[in-house]
């Protein structure tokens, strides 16, 4: 059946996208410096990648805000950039001052009539802290370097003492037969 002089109404189009519903953030965390954090050893600094995947460029109000777990700032400011393009962005921490993973969680956001409007997935930043290596005392060490001495000069009686100790204590991570090749071109 046809109609005439019925009228087809479409519906309006969507509104278009706020500004932040452009913008898109693909990251990767590249770097944690110190390499190794030991307790109560100066601050941490974690580096990550931020690539503009969005079709709009970022802009200049653009920051990283911390929303849980732990943190030494509650924002770090990006760059305006171009779809695309990458930046990197590094985030300072105190130190925990104990050990153990620790994890910070970290978004895109801008401030816009007065709320904070969030961009992009969370972004999980992560760092282990080692307790401090103790050293071994310079004794129990040099008493081991003599040990050691003593006993393949037994091997190799017809070499000096003194001829058998710097190289002991020179290569001391070397396995014995490893020390023993080295002695055997010790004149």
């Amino acid at each position: 059946a046809r109609h005439i002089g019925a009228q087809f109404h479409q519906p309006p189009p969507p509104p278009p996208p706020a500004p932040e519903q452009l913008l898109g953030v693909e990251f990767e965390q590249v770097s944690v410096l110190p390499k190794d954090v030991v307790v109560g050893k100066g601050r941490v600094w974690v580096t990550l990648n931020l690539k503009n995947s969005g079709t709009a460029k970022w802009p200049a109000n653009l920051s990283l805000y911390h929303i849980a777990g732990l943190n030494s700032v509650d924002k770090v400011g990006v760059p305006e950039l171009e779809p695309g393009k990458s930046v990197k962005a590094s985030i300072m921490f105190e130190n925990p001052g104990k050990s153990g993973e620790f994890a910070s969680i970290w978004r895109l956001g801008i401030y816009k009539d007065g709320s904070l409007k969030h961009v992009g997935p969370e972004i999980p930043l992560m760092f282990t802290v080692l307790e401090e290596k103790k050293q071994e005392p310079r004794q129990n060490y040099s008493e081991r370097v003599m040990e050691r001495a003593k006993k393949l000069q037994n091997v190799f009686p017809h070499l000096d003492f003194l001829k058998v100790l710097p190289v002991v204590n020179a290569h001391m991570s070397k396995s014995d037969d490893e020390l023993g090749e080295m002695l055997l071109d010790l004149p």
